[in-house]
């Protein structure tokens, strides 16, 4: 009689253990239901501006690969996925730019077979080690452009002018402006370094 209860009981707490492992796992399947309608619904309306952003594009002629360049680095930093990107670099073919590819990889893993005119990173690494991973992928004459923040802190400039004599660069002079995000106004920067020959 006493091993029935027992077995009861065990019943008891496995039906308890699984509602409240239900409970606590419902938060989370609501939340994964949410972002999977949103990614649908952002990626519906995404897909009605491609176009628009391809023929925009087009339109600016040559100046068409500085737009690219500029979106690529506005879209990264809203964490567009780079699929998008590579959708809209296809407006650059149609412009006759057959030398605009994007390419998403980690540079100290990635051994491509040519070397790059411009290569463009949002933040992802601190400045030094940003120029020593792309300086070697710049073609002479490319450029390289680092999106970080307009006050750059000296602990992260200095080095990184230190190395520009070793890796064949010279900076340009940075590009300044500010980007509104939800009221808050931040100071952005375009770091330009050229490759010399």
């Amino acid at each position: 009689m006493h091993s029935g209860n027992n077995g009861e009981g065990a019943d008891r707490v496995r039906r308890l253990l699984t509602r409240a492992s239900f409970r606590a796992a419902l938060p989370y399947l609501a939340i994964g239901i949410l972002v999977v309608i949103a990614v649908v619904l952002v990626g519906r309306e995404i897909d009605h501006h491609i176009n628009a952003i391809e023929s925009w594009i087009a339109q600016l002629g040559p100046w068409g690969v500085l737009a690219f360049v500029a979106l690529f680095v506005l879209a990264t930093s809203f964490l567009a996925p780079d699929t998008v990107l590579c959708i809209i670099a296809g407006a650059a073919q149609a412009l006759g730019i057959e030398n605009l590819r994007v390419e998403h990889a980690h540079s100290a893993h990635w051994k491509p077979v040519r070397s790059f005119d411009m290569i463009v990173s949002r933040a992802t690494a601190r400045l030094p080690s940003y120029l020593e991973q792309a300086a070697p992928l710049a073609s002479p004459g490319g450029r390289i452009i680092a999106y970080k923040t307009a006050n750059l802190e000296s602990n992260e400039a200095a080095p990184a002018n230190v190395l520009l004599e070793n890796l064949r660069l010279s900076a340009e002079p940075p590009y300044l402006y500010d980007l509104e995000l939800e009221g808050e106004t931040l100071r952005r920067a375009l770091y330009i370094y050229r490759k010399n020959a």
